[in-house]
C-alpha cells in the first residue's frame, strides 16, 4: 500500500481523506481527477444562484457541491458552501458575494493541492 507522501495540508483532513478512501489510492487518485475536471461546473452553479440572488437554487447547488467537497475532507471549503447553503435556505444574502469569493479561492487551493499529488 502506498503512503501519502505530500505531508500535511490546510485545504484537505489527509486522516480523515485516507479514512474515507479506505486507503486506496488509486481511488484517492481517480477522486482527484474526476474534482480537478467538475469543480468549475459547481462553482457556477452556484455562482449564476448568487448573481441571481435565487435562494432556493443556492441551497440546492451549495448543497450538492458540500457533499463533495465533504467526501474529499476538504473541511475549509466545506466551512464556506455550507455559509451559501445557509444563506440559501433563509433568504439571507447579506454575505454571499464574499463567501463565493472564499469559495473560488478554497477551490483553487484545493486543485493546486490535488495537482501537486501528481509530483509526490
Amino acid at each position: 500500500m502506498e503512503k501519502w507522501q505530500c505531508g500535511a495540508s490546510d485545504v484537505i483532513d489527509i486522516k480523515e481523506l485516507m479514512e474515507i478512501m479506505d486507503n486506496d489510492m488509486a481511488l484517492l487518485d481517480d477522486c482527484f481527477a474526476v474534482f480537478v475536471e467538475t469543480w468549475s461546473e459547481f462553482f457556477k452553479e452556484i455562482e449564476s444562484a448568487v448573481l441571481a440572488r435565487d435562494a432556493t437554487a443556492l441551497d440546492r447547488a451549495a448543497h450538492s457541491f458540500k457533499g463533495t467537497l465533504q467526501y474529499l475532507a476538504a473541511m475549509p471549503a466545506v466551512d464556506v458552501v455550507k455559509r451559501l447553503e445557509l444563506a440559501g435556505k433563509s433568504g439571507d444574502f447579506t454575505t454571499v458575494d464574499e463567501d463565493l469569493d472564499s469559495l473560488n479561492m478554497a477551490c483553487q487551493a484545493l486543485v493546486r493541492f490535488m495537482m501537486s499529488r501528481k509530483k509526490c
